[in-house]
């Protein structure tokens, strides 16, 4: 937190030194600073609400939401065009201290073991594997595949060992959501290929994209999902017990009204301390829980709708794509995984939309 509070002062300084004269680029960051912030206070305003109606008794500060945001468009700021390259970087520098301690620690046998638990899931390597499992930096590095892959306009052979190394690091991390996520985006964007209008496709796979959210919503309430679970053997990691304490006490109707920001995370911290877990594991579901069922749907259509069509149309069709396909991919995440407060995923997610939008605009 506290690297980030700098990052946001040197911002405020900079701003205050150009007297808020902004350059055309800056204006972009501007825009879509505006454009991001927008959910995050409406729902914290929402949450307010709630608390004072007396529907539920917790209310929040949000300062980890507004501290991500902020700290994110703080660098674009700062550093602009080179925002991307030295974040990456960064990336490799930082799982590559973590692959030298594990190595120096645990012994060079933990790479093998890793690679071995990720063909075969032999629970005898599942120790090794898990040294290598950065959360929020392994799932980060699926953003960065896909910007190499789809979104980079001058691929050179430069790229190439950048590339391979965060694809060999992202394997050694291995997150099994990360690997299915990243799958669908590819198959995805080979598929609309074949179609004229992409962008129609875009706003259909959107509007599918938050019917399922429902649909997972309502397998957890009515126990599908757990049963679905439970026949095909899949490992949760603990994440069904955490799903079905929070499901238990929402109501999948639209006079649901949610139980405030952050609620979820204080409960699981206060009244089920006893789960020994902070966080739900499933953003989706953490959504439904805090903001209802109207205002869940609202969340999803702003994120996967509204703001696709605005960047199309104020950006162009490439930043609207690279948009939809780092947010879908984003949303797949959410599933079963923490992603909305890890901060390198959100500030990588951020970062690539508002560079691709400032190339768009200023025809880099």
């Amino acid at each position: 937190m506290p690297i980030l509070i700098i990052w946001i002062i040197l911002a405020i300084f900079k701003l205050l030194k150009n007297k808020f004269i902004f350059t055309k680029d800056e204006l972009i960051i501007k825009e879509l600073f505006i454009l991001f912030i927008i959910p995050k206070i409406v729902i914290h305003t929402y949450s307010i609400i709630l608390f004072i109606l007396g529907f539920t008794d917790y209310i929040t500060r949000n300062t980890q939401t507004y501290m991500i945001l902020l700290s994110a468009f703080s660098i674009l700021y700062l550093f602009k065009k080179d925002v991307i390259k030295y974040t990456i970087r960064a990336l490799i520098i930082s799982f590559s201290i973590v692959l030298i301690y594990n190595i120096t620690a645990y012994g060079i046998n933990t790479i093998p073991e890793m690679f071995m638990f990720l063909f075969t899931g032999d629970l005898r390597y599942d120790n090794s594997a898990r040294l290598y499992e950065v959360h929020d930096y392994t799932l980060a590095l699926g953003y960065i595949i896909i910007y190499y892959l789809f979104i980079k306009k001058k691929f050179t052979n430069k790229d190439l060992l950048p590339m391979y190394i965060i694809f060999v690091y992202m394997l050694l991390g291995y997150k099994r959501i990360e690997v299915l996520a990243l799958l669908m985006i590819i198959i995805y964007v080979y598929i609309s290929k074949f179609f004229v209008n992409k962008f129609k496709l875009y706003k259909f796979i959107s509007y599918i994209s938050i019917f399922l959210s429902y649909i997972f919503i309502w397998s957890l309430s009515e126990g599908v999902f757990f049963e679905l679970i439970e026949k095909m053997g899949i490992n949760t990691m603990g994440r069904n017990y955490y799903y079905n304490v929070i499901i238990s006490l929402t109501n999948f109707n639209p006079l649901f009204l949610g139980f405030g920001r952050n609620w979820v995370t204080h409960s699981l911290i206060n009244q089920y301390s006893y789960l020994n877990v902070a966080g739900l594991h499933s953003d989706i579901l953490k959504y439904f829980a805090e903001c209802g069922f109207i205002g869940f749907g609202l969340w999803l259509w702003f994120y996967l709708v509204k703001i696709l069509k605005i960047i199309e149309k104020r950006y162009g069709y490439r930043a609207a794509f690279s948009y939809h396909i780092l947010t879908l991919y984003t949303f797949i995440l959410y599933y079963t995984d923490n992603i909305e407060t890890y901060f390198v995923c959100q500030f990588i997610y951020t970062i690539l939309i508002v560079k691709t939008c400032i190339d768009e605009k200023m025809h880099v």
